[in-house]
């Protein structure tokens, strides 16, 4: 078989994509596979590294509203459909994935011009722009939220959840131990994505004093990102609670498995993750998210018995340490949060997603 790839702009779109890619190659070996993205955004950087063949082609994000940045964008969106014409005549694929961001518009387009099948995948529970204008034309649409299947045809969607590329967890114990962490210590997971999250770390930052009480019954893994993590560091050696702060963790599925609660934003690939592992969690959703979609997603798990919401405006180190003490102190409560959590994720979306467009591609 042979896939054309449209993912990029943010891990949120590259992720599930190489997911979904990983799962056909495990399946068939000699499926090829060709991603396309852009020259200066993160997919050129990492889909290389996991040694996939990437094409470039121009691509822009359409501004709000008239400016003379609409006809650049115009442009180089006309130049990307152009070159993605070119790269699909040249490469010749069966079938053609997306999973959203302005970098999939020209793929999407020269695959639906040239007849291609098209299949895409959205990870929030508002769709971007580009997702809700190629699911017109899509074989399937695959959900990671199922708030988001009104903006499609409903005889095409599939609610899969979002594909994530974890496989086989360690056992809590297991994974605390190669952590360096406590066991039977409850811990909890700050994490503002890969990059950080400046707001959340501050936060976190601030109400270290007013967890010093339970200090004996509490670990903390933080991951800050770059930026804030001297300062983070210089704060926990000063709070006298157990704690692993580290920029990044690159088997952060480690300490998803060895957490008991998390602290995160509300990206539809961060909780695609921790409901995945039925990890509970105290959600600060990125105010200035697209359309909104983060708090849309944290406000799906909360009213399902996953998660507390606090909106960004609203955080404090006084609410965030009454919410953390009240949730990872109360066995019952964090046990049926828990379930809740496990219930929304789902580990196999990926071979889910794999299954019915092979299905599909048959008919």
């Amino acid at each position: 078989m042979r896939l054309l790839v449209g993912a990029g702009g943010t891990g949120g779109h590259i992720f599930p994509a190489i997911a979904v890619v990983e799962e056909l190659k495990r399946r068939d070996p000699g499926t090829r596979v060709l991603f396309v993205g852009s020259r200066n955004r993160m997919e050129a950087r990492i889909i290389p590294a996991m040694g996939f063949d990437f094409r470039v082609i121009c691509t822009a994000a359409l501004p709000r509203g008239v400016s003379p940045r609409l006809l650049i964008a115009g442009r180089e969106l006309t130049m990307g459909a152009i070159q993605a014409v070119g790269i699909v005549r040249s490469f010749d694929p069966e079938a053609i994935f997306i999973t959203g961001g302005y970098t999939c518009a020209p793929v999407a387009f020269a695959g639906v011009l040239m007849g291609v099948p098209l299949f895409l995948q959205e990870q929030n529970a508002v769709p971007g722009l580009t997702n809700r204008a190629a699911g017109r034309w899509a074989r399937r649409v695959f959900l990671g939220f199922e708030e988001a299947a009104g903006w499609f045809d409903h005889a095409r969607v599939e609610v899969t959840g979002n594909p994530i590329r974890f496989r086989d967890p360690l056992p809590r114990r297991i994974a605390a131990e190669r952590l360096g962490l406590d066991p039977d210590t409850k811990t909890l997971f700050v994490m503002g994505g890969s990059q950080g999250a400046s707001a959340i770390n501050e936060a976190m930052i601030k109400t270290l004093p007013l967890l010093r009480e339970i200090s004996d019954e509490i670990q903390i893994v933080h991951q800050t990102g770059e930026p804030d993590y001297d300062m983070a560091v210089d704060a926990y050696r000063r709070s006298g609670i157990r704690h692993l702060v580290r920029p990044f963790f690159d088997e952060i599925h480690h300490v998803y498995s060895a957490s008991d609660l998390m602290l995160c934003r509300a990206g539809g690939m961060t909780i695609a993750e921790i409901t995945a592992f039925g990890l509970p969690a105290i959600l600060v959703p990125f105010a200035r998210a697209t359309n909104d979609h983060q708090t849309l997603n944290a406000l799906s798990l909360e009213r399902r018995g996953a998660a507390i919401v606090i909106p960004e405006g609203e955080i404090s180190p006084e609410r965030l340490a009454e919410e953390i003490k009240g949730i990872i102190l109360d066995g019952m409560r964090l046990s049926g949060m828990s379930r809740a959590s496990k219930s929304l994720g789902n580990p196999k979306a990926a071979e889910m997603i794999v299954s019915s467009m092979l299905k599909e591609l048959r008919r």
